[in-house]
């Protein structure tokens, strides 16, 4: 019983340490958003793309055209441009018209040609 008398009084400042630099950390946590929000604004792009020295486009999809970036005309432009809202949802609908337009005109091509070839055999 000996041993555990006075562990308290030793233990208790690094406790109070350990309180405090809890507080400590969760200001700081809460000062750094808008210490980082004033270094890097949000709404510039030049937050994003500073340096336009290695930047180039990739096609990411088969379907997608081949382009070619101007890095000179995009350096020039990067302060004046504006962000502009996504419309992710107006493509998907315009995609899916497109699709089932290319469905129909590939059902009709069948349906055309069993009709003139109603045995199934290929001319």
């Amino acid at each position: 019983m000996k041993r555990k008398e006075g562990r308290w009084q030793t233990y208790r400042p690094f406790a109070w340490l350990g309180f405090f630099a809890n507080f400590i950390f969760l200001t700081a946590a809460f000062l750094s958003v808008p210490v980082q929000q004033s270094i890097y604004p949000a709404n510039e792009l030049s937050t994003y793309i500073s340096n336009v020295e290695n930047a180039s486009m990739r096609k990411i999809h088969p379907s997608g055209k081949e382009a070619f970036l101007d890095k000179n005309n995009l350096e020039k432009q990067i302060h004046n441009m504006n962000e502009k809202k996504v419309e992710g949802m107006k493509w998907y609908q315009e995609k899916e018209i497109r699709d089932e337009q290319s469905t129909k005109k590939r059902n009709g091509f069948l349906i055309n040609w069993l009709e003139h070839h109603p045995s199934g055999e290929a001319v």
